[in-house]
């Protein structure tokens, strides 16, 4: 699956922070020269990847060992902004067949101001998935899903930004339609003043 601009994908700007989240029912081929901030793999692999952008990133690949359904969010972070990775939250998972799930860590973030992105990554459902709702003062990004099948992903992102240092606390997500495996996570960056 590619990110480019058929999807709304722009070259990003040289020394902006790229992050991309991707999630398939298969094992996924690891995306090369990016960092990887989470993994999960179970019923689902999840990965969360970071990378500063070179400013010629026309288009954003990943790909699964096997043919499969796959998904792939790509965010730009402003590097005038943002300016480097704080602290990432254990990926928390379920086998559950649920309508919503939470990020349990405590995650402590380092300075004031940080920018929080949550993740939920769903895989197993029959009728593609509706976002509900988020808590915590999160609002929602961006959502990336294919497949009404068994085999069928969803990737629900969300950010916040923090007034002050400390437990971000725990985050709910929520949606319309049951899903059989559930993996969330926090990842924080530092303001670039901070």
């Amino acid at each position: 699956v590619s990110v480019g601009s058929a999807q709304g994908w722009a070259t990003p700007t040289a020394g902006n922070i790229l992050v991309a989240i991707t999630n398939s029912d298969s094992v996924i081929n690891a995306l090369s020269g990016w960092t990887s901030r989470a993994h999960f793999l179970s019923d689902q692999d999840f990965w969360v990847y970071e990378k500063t952008a070179a400013g010629t990133e026309t288009t954003i690949t990943a790909s699964p060992t096997s043919t499969d359904n796959i998904t792939l969010t790509c965010v730009e972070l402003d590097a005038s902004v943002v300016s480097v990775f704080d602290v990432a939250s254990t990926v928390h998972s379920a086998n559950s067949n649920a309508l919503s799930f939470t990020v349990t860590s405590a995650t402590t973030t380092g300075a004031a101001g940080d920018l929080i992105l949550a993740i939920v990554a769903l895989h197993g459902h029959s009728v593609l998935p509706t976002l509900t709702s988020w808590n915590n003062s999160f609002t929602a990004l961006s959502t990336s899903q294919v497949g009404a099948t068994a085999t069928g992903v969803t990737c629900f992102v969300a950010d916040r930004q923090t007034t002050s240092a400390g437990t971000i606390g725990t985050t709910t997500c929520a949606w319309d339609q049951t899903a059989d495996n559930q993996a969330a996570f926090h990842v924080a960056y530092k303001l670039a003043s901070g």
